[in-house]
């Protein structure tokens, strides 16, 4: 259960982080753009989070 909520945490991190940077331009893009970033963010998020568990391990 450690492992999964470490994960989770991780990636909520990281989709944050993002969030700030798609805020910063997100008056350039358009909605489907908007929507392609927030699906990349909760794909690479999750990626980072399961990376970074399994080198721990």
């Amino acid at each position: 259960m450690k492992t999964i909520l470490t994960a989770a945490c991780i990636a909520g991190l990281f989709c944050a982080a993002f969030a700030v940077v798609v805020d910063v331009v997100s008056n350039h893009l358009t909605m489907l753009q908007t929507i392609a970033i927030a699906a990349l963010s909760g794909f690479l998020g999750a990626l980072v989070g399961q990376l970074t568990v399994s080198r721990k391990r």
